[in-house]
């Protein structure tokens, strides 16, 4: 007979600049039927901590280039905080 099983639920952090590309990974993921997946996206390291300080994710998805500027030294004190809080 039929036996209901409960879909695995997962919860990712997208941190991605691009809306477009964002669009791109959700759509790919929404593809995917082996479990279920819920994504928020991040618009930035610091978008992102503050995300990540009022929920907890599964998995986070890091465009590396996300926070391009022409310092880097504050976008690198962001992204050791970001790792810490995830790690």
């Amino acid at each position: 007979g039929d036996s209901m099983s409960e879909t695995v639920s997962y919860r990712l952090l997208l941190v991605e600049d691009s809306l477009g590309d964002a669009r791109l990974i959700s759509d790919s993921l929404a593809d995917v039927t082996d479990y279920s997946v819920s994504i928020e996206v991040a618009v930035g390291l610091s978008d992102a901590l503050s995300r990540l300080s009022v929920r907890e994710f599964d998995g986070v998805i890091f465009d590396f280039l996300a926070n391009k500027t022409p310092t880097g030294g504050e976008d690198q004190t962001i992204l050791r905080q970001l790792l810490r809080v995830v790690g």
